[in-house]
């Protein structure tokens, strides 16, 4: 019967058509006129009669002002140039599955940023993309929350690509780490090697080539990744009387895109050294993420100096390698029997507790079947040994 099933399962996968999606990007906001509601920045938004926040669908915002512009640029003056509060719908006949949803607008823009209630972070951006998660998106009128200070912006749409972009909307064709030595500023940390299910120690380190009083910048964590709660902590060799406070970047109710960190001086005092670990934090990584290569992005950062000025700083890419043993389809670092057993129940529709597909598919063919099992049966019986490293117990 285990049989059958396996083999109905491959027929099935090898039938089903493989779909490819055009690689450019479009512009999927029609362009013109779009209704903007705001009010100033001395107005702090209550929350309204049904409870819903400034930035969520369906707040009642019917005693806010109104401009119909296609550009944020043409707001009340009061807006330009300052700071306020700002929504505004905009329509998508589909959400893709597959590709990337951007935000792009010319003009700079340091503000809170919200599509559908998903906290963004807090994005300061000149003529940047601006990369949205697909599951904050939907079908039909979405809504666009800002708060934070403009300076002559233009809304210009949203921006839908099969490939992922930078900031500046190039393609990243392959993901490829920033080389931080070519850099004057930035935010970044080392590269990272681990396992799927692990926790780990990481600093996150500056590097600055002026003297700086404060900081901020956002942490984007790839699917499967996660800082565990509670655990930033400031490392004082570098810091003066500075206090850290952080933000969850959430996308729904329990994907962690990212955080936020600040890091400033009540009595500005200024960032000691010119390069080295200033935060420290444990990310946690899922136990059913698949191997491969994963970019941490440090974007958004910006330097404060001692007189108050800011300089926007350089996005770093890094990478995180998820290691894994080819059969070990349970992932606890060893193969053994048990994971025959886990890919059989795979096979015949079973959902084993902890499963890393990648890990599983023994021959690399794409497809999980019985004969992924019998090449684990082979690994057990010595045929073709597999394991982790002897010092897995401490990845980095």
């Amino acid at each position: 019967m285990i049989m059958k099933k396996a083999k109905l399962l491959l027929m099935l996968a090898l039938v089903l058509p493989m779909i490819a999606w055009g690689q450019n990007g479009v512009m999927i906001t029609e362009e013109g006129d779009y209704t903007w509601k705001y009010i100033s920045p001395s107005n702090v938004p209550d929350f309204d009669a049904q409870g819903k926040a400034w930035y969520e669908v369906g707040y009642d915002d019917s005693s806010w002002s109104t401009v119909v512009t296609s550009r944020l640029q043409d707001l009340p003056e009061e807006l330009i140039y300052k700071s306020g509060y700002v929504r505004v719908p905009f329509n998508l006949t589909e959400v893709k599955e597959n590709g990337y949803y951007y935000f792009y607008s010319e003009g700079a823009i340091n503000a809170d940023i919200y599509v559908n209630g998903n906290y963004l972070g807090c994005v300061y951006t000149y003529d940047e993309y601006v990369h949205i998660p697909q599951a904050a998106l939907k079908t039909g009128e979405n809504i666009l929350a800002l708060h934070g200070a403009f300076d002559d912006p233009r809304f210009l749409g949203i921006v839908y690509n099969t490939a992922f972009l930078d900031k500046n909307g190039v393609v990243l064709e392959n993901f490829q780490a920033t080389d931080v030595t070519q850099l004057s500023n930035a935010i970044y940390m080392d590269a990272i090697e681990t396992y799927a299910g692990k926790e780990l120690e990481v600093q996150i380190k500056l590097k600055n080539a002026i003297d700086i009083a404060s900081y901020q910048f956002n942490m984007l964590l790839p699917y499967g990744v996660e800082v565990k709660d509670a655990t930033a902590t400031l490392i004082n060799d570098r810091h003066d009387e500075h206090t850290l406070s952080e933000g969850t970047i959430w996308v729904g109710d329990s994907h962690m895109l990212g955080k936020h960190y600040a890091v400033i001086s009540g009595t500005g005092g200024q960032i000691s050294g010119n390069d080295g670990a200033v935060i420290s934090l444990k990310l946690g990584i899922s136990s059913n993420r698949d191997a491969g290569v994963f970019p941490i992005k440090f974007t958004n950062v910006v330097f404060a100096k001692p007189d108050g000025s800011r300089i926007g700083v350089p996005t770093v890419y890094v990478p995180i390698t998820i290691l894994e043993v080819k059969g070990d389809a349970n992932n606890n670092q060893v193969v053994t029997i048990a994971d025959v057993v886990t890919i059989v129940s795979y096979i015949i529709g079973a959902e084993p507790d902890s499963f890393l597909r990648s890990a599983a598919d023994v021959n690399n063919d794409g497809v999980i079947d019985i004969s992924d099992a019998q090449a684990v049966v082979n690994i057990v019986l010595g045929r073709n040994s597999r394991q982790a490293p002897s010092d897995f117990a401490d990845p980095q």
